[in-house]
């Protein structure tokens, strides 16, 4: 048995020849599970190794995949591959490309033996949209070596895979197996859905689907033709082969054969194209381990080794050895030992002229090396300028291309193209942006460490303009970079396609900020603290549906205003710089050089005394994740030592005591008439909501005056 492509998985699972053996466990994946494969197979990424036992029928009880109940002893004396790792991939590759209603005569009672989770079939979404991925738009399947999917990642491709799920009471759905197939495919068709679950069994009933996309697509182009640009039109002529010169100002007649035969040229080539893709996949290549009966004892050490054979090599370990050869010491050790050179040799980073590399994220507290984010930083920034040293001015016409030559080098295999002489050459300049970039957040943005920056892509557009002395010196500038900072953070710009806006946002912060044009921000400062279902009021009373970027970012602004603690003697004033300097309080508030630590802090408390006649306790409040004074306008850093002392106490009492300075800092309203009332609480956050509002705005207004 020679199971080396999808196909052939499936020809093996038909005749009976692939099994699983009865101590196999059940399927457990879980749908987003199955995407991500599919994502990895669509784009034709290899996937691990699995592991068969070759045999007779009869050396165990058996089962077919994606099938639940008891495994079954059959003795029919043809030989078996028995699976013995692989379910969870070959059964979702199963239920992704293979109807499992094929030739059933009662699908319903086919949908109980399944395994849970296998209830869904799955479609390609062929939407026509800013990245058009299968070349709809203008009829160009992506099929040549520069732009075939297969040169995609997982991400670019998951978010048009779509999963429907299938139930006994779909029976009258257009999902429903029994729906005749001619009103299956029109349905399809009208969705833009190309259903892969019949690419094994029902290959033409796909080829239908595609060419009614197709010629839809077309009839629209056709109606639409007077409105596109000459460039638009011009592209559609390439992609057929035809000269459009005759046409760019009307369209012609249906009756023109040529105008006719260039569009049928376009669909049929687009729905050929795309199912000989669909059809390549089924061929894509696996990799099986195949064991003899007689091997059952190393099987079970291999199937071991598989499965705990510690992390998979990462991006960053294969630059690491890539360029390792440069270094007399191994590259992982370099870059250490370069982070603590370059943090020496650039005093005023802080007050010390080092920074704590685990207070700032830079490295992990329990095993001393660079945490995952700061590698991730560190790649992509490496990639950015080894690639592209500068950006050009931008305008209406080449923004898209520079965002897209940006967009790819932040993509694994740009990565993994890059020259060791050129990593080892530019890795202490890239390490110099990035602890710009995260002392310029510390420093200006209430950022304590790299963790809590929710939306880790913003920190590349900072750290590609923070590498240049000119910018980091410049205090105009950086008042432009911080200006973007805290729009595109309260303004809602990294709520969706967050790599696609990084890209964009370097291209665009470079030009704001380096060459004085556009200010491409300016539209989202509408939004601040206003984006509906992100930061508006009416979001942020209801924290259970508050983003954490909003959650720290609100907490994170105060604190970057250096308030004063809640500590009504000495002049204490918070910031997260102290916090990167590791700093200890001063003698009179706390001796023995006891280190400062900041803890969020509830404005009203949970506390026992106001809530004693609603009997709602501390700690059940703070499990209530949707209680109102979870909300992160009840939320304030103050010292740990000022929120011990406060503990419960209401703010009628606690906020008398306090400095008047602290009071405005921390943007507090005034105080609530009782604080046990759920309406006092909503009228004490709506206030606080207008101050931090108000607050945010205006030094919005100061940092434009910089400019």
């Amino acid at each position: 048995m020679k199971l080396d492509t999808i196909r052939k998985v499936f020809d093996a699972d038909v005749a009976g020849e692939l099994v699983l053996p009865d101590f196999q466990r059940e399927f457990v994946w879980k749908r987003d599970q199955q995407r991500k494969l599919l994502s990895t197979i669509l784009v034709k990424i290899p996937i691990n190794s699995m592991l068969i036992l070759e045999g007779k029928s009869g050396s165990f009880a058996e089962k077919r995949m994606c099938k639940r109940g008891e495994a079954k002893l059959v003795e029919d004396g043809y030989p078996r591959g028995y699976l013995l790792d692989g379910q969870q991939r070959l059964s979702t590759l199963k239920s992704a490309f293979c109807d499992l209603f094929h030739d059933c005569d009662n699908w319903k009672d086919e949908l109980g033996k399944l395994e849970s989770n296998l209830n869904f079939r799955w479609f390609l979404n062929v939407k026509v949209d800013e990245k058009d991925l299968f070349g709809l738009k203008y009829l160009n399947f992506p099929s040549g070596e520069d732009n075939a999917i297969s040169v995609l990642e997982p991400q670019d491709v998951e978010e048009y895979i779509e999963s429907v799920p299938v139930f006994k009471k779909s029976e009258k759905e257009w999902i429903s197996p029994s729906l005749p197939k001619a009103d299956f495919i029109k349905e399809c068709a009208n969705r833009h859905y190309v259903p892969l679950f019949m690419m094994y069994y029902d290959e033409q009933i796909v080829s239908k689907i595609l060419n009614l996309i197709q010629f839809s697509h077309i009839n629209k182009m056709q109606v639409l033709w007077n409105s596109l640009t000459i460039e638009e039109k011009r592209k559609i002529g390439e992609n057929a082969c035809v000269s459009v010169e005759d046409w760019l100002e009307e369209a012609p007649l249906n009756s023109n054969f040529e105008w006719n035969n260039m569009w049928s040229t376009l669909g049929n080539t687009w729905a050929v194209d795309f199912l000989t893709y669909l059809k390549s996949i089924l061929e894509s290549k696996l990799t099986f381990i195949t064991l003899n009966a007689k091997e059952i004892s190393r099987a079970i050490v291999i199937f071991e080794n598989l499965n705990n054979s510690g992390t998979a090599l990462s991006t960053f370990d294969l630059l690491v050895a890539r360029a390792a050869k440069y270094d007399t010491a191994s590259m992982s050790e370099s870059l250490v030992t370069k982070v603590y050179s370059v943090l020496k040799n650039n005093v005023g980073y802080n007050k010390s002229g080092q920074y704590d590399l685990e207070r700032i994220g830079i490295l992990d507290s329990k095993d001393k090396k660079m945490t995952a984010a700061f590698k991730n930083a560190y790649l992509n920034m490496l990639s950015l300028v080894i690639n592209i040293d500068d950006i050009p001015n931008i305008n209406k016409s080449n923004i898209k291309k520079n965002t897209y030559d940006v967009l790819s080098c932040l993509k694994q295999n740009k990565i993994l193209q890059l020259d060791g002489k050129d990593i080892h050459e530019r890795t202490t300049e890239v390490i110099i942006s990035l602890l710009r970039a995260i002392t310029f957040l510390n420093r200006r943005c209430g950022v304590c460490k790299l963790s809590e920056l929710n939306y880790k892509g913003m920190l590349i557009p900072i750290a590609y303009l923070l590498r240049k002395d000119n910018v980091w010196n410049d205090e105009s500038k950086l008042a432009k970079i911080e200006y973007w900072y805290w729009v595109s953070l309260f303004g809602g710009r990294y709520i969706n396609s967050q790599n696609e806006v990084t890209a964009g946002d370097v291209v665009k912060l470079y030009n704001f900020v380096e060459k004085y044009v556009t200010n491409h921000f300016e539209d989202s400062e509408e939004n601040i603290l206003d984006f509906n279902s992100y930061s508006d009021y009416n979001t942020l009373i209801k924290p259970e549906d508050v983003p954490s970027a909003i959650k720290n970012g609100i907490s994170a602004f105060v604190l970057s205003r250096k308030p004063h603690d809640f500590i009504s003697t000495g002049d204490l004033k918070l910031s997260s710089i102290m916090l990167a300097n590791g700093e200890n309080y001063p003698a009179d508030i706390a001796p023995n050089d006891t280190q400062i630590k900041l803890e969020l802090h509830h404005i009203i408390p949970l506390g026992v005394d106001q809530f004693s006649t609603v009997k709602e306790a501390t700690s059940k409040l703070r499990n209530d994740k949707k209680h109102i004074l979870n909300s992160p306008l009840n939320l304030t850093y103050i010292s740990d030592i000022a929120n011990k002392k406060i503990s419960t106490q209401a703010p009628d009492h606690y906020l008398k005591q306090l400095y008047s300075g602290a009071i405005t800092d921390h943007c507090i309203p005034a105080k609530p008439n009782n604080s046990a009332l759920k309406s006092e609480q909503e009228k004490f956050l709506k206030a606080r909501y207008a101050l931090i509002k108000e607050a945010l705005e205006k030094h919005i207004e100061e940092l434009k005056n910089k400019f």
